[in-house]
């Protein structure tokens, strides 16, 4: 067995699981199962393990909108805005898309 402060980051494979009941039936072997380990802490951008107000941005990522204001720098409303908007999102170091942040 492993746990998770064990863990290494990097690769595997497991490449045939079966399981026994307590009766002593096992199942058939697992077709091969590919998985990626990464111990990354989302948003931890000096690398302590911890998100905090040390981070960038507090660990949190960053909302732009790029078009809220005009050429000539005047702020757009939300009249203008309506018909929708671009959004850039930059993510913390070490968070990929689709991971929920605390």
């Amino acid at each position: 067995m492993c746990c998770a402060d064990n863990a290494v980051d990097g690769n595997y494979t497991v490449t045939e699981a079966k399981v026994t009941d307590p009766a002593g039936n096992s199942s058939l072997p697992s077709t091969p199962a590919n998985f990626t380990v990464d111990t990354t802490v989302p948003g931890d951008s000096d690398g302590n393990g911890v998100v905090n107000e040390q981070d960038a941005n507090g660990g949190k990522p960053v909302v732009a909108i790029p078009e809220a204001t005009d050429a000539d720098g005047n702020t757009i409303n939300a009249d203008d805005l309506k018909d929708g908007v671009q959004v850039n999102v930059t993510l913390p170091k070490g968070t990929q898309v689709g991971i929920p942040l605390p």
